[in-house]
C-alpha cells in the first residue's frame, strides 16, 4: 500500500477470517507518527485468526480490531508500527501466543476487551510514542 493514511489490508461484517503467511506493509513508511493507516484493520468480524504473517509499519496501527468476537494471533511479527501495535475496542477474546512483537511505538490500546491472553512471545522495544513527541 502507498497511501500511508490508508489500511493495507481491511474488512468488516465476516464471519471467520484467516490470514496466513502473509507479508503486509505500506511501501514507504514514515519515520514518526503521522498517519491513521492500519496494516490489519477489521470491524465486526466473529472470529479472525492471524497465523505467521509479519504486519510492518508505518502502519499506525499493527492490528486495529473493532467489534469483534474471538481473535487468535500465531507465530506473526508485529513491528515498526508508528503508533501501537494493537488497537482494541469492542473484542470478545484476544490472545497472542509465540509471536514477535517489537519496535511499535506503545504495545496496545485496549477498550471493553472481556479477555486478553498472551503467551510465549518476544516483546520487546515497545513504547515511546508520548516521550519523543517534538
Amino acid at each position: 500500500m502507498r497511501d500511508v493514511y490508508a489500511d493495507v489490508f481491511s474488512f468488516a461484517n465476516c464471519g471467520t477470517v484467516r490470514l496466513s503467511n502473509l507479508y503486509l506493509a505500506h511501501a514507504v513508511p514514515l519515520e514518526k507518527y503521522d498517519c491513521h493507516g492500519s496494516v490489519v484493520y477489521a470491524k465486526n468480524c466473529q472470529s479472525i485468526r492471524v497465523s505467521n504473517c509479519e504486519l510492518n509499519g508505518c502502519g499506525a496501527i499493527g492490528l486495529s480490531l473493532w467489534f469483534c468476537g474471538r481473535v487468535f494471533v500465531e507465530d506473526s511479527r508485529i513491528r515498526n508500527n508508528s503508533f501501537n501495535a494493537f488497537y482494541i475496542s469492542g473484542l470478545q477474546s484476544l490472545k497472542v501466543i509465540g509471536s514477535l512483537i517489537e519496535d511499535n511505538g506503545n504495545l496496545m490500546q485496549v477498550y471493553e476487551c472481556d479477555e486478553i491472553e498472551m503467551n510465549d512471545n518476544k516483546i520487546e522495544n515497545n513504547g515511546g510514542y508520548w516521550s519523543n513527541l517534538e
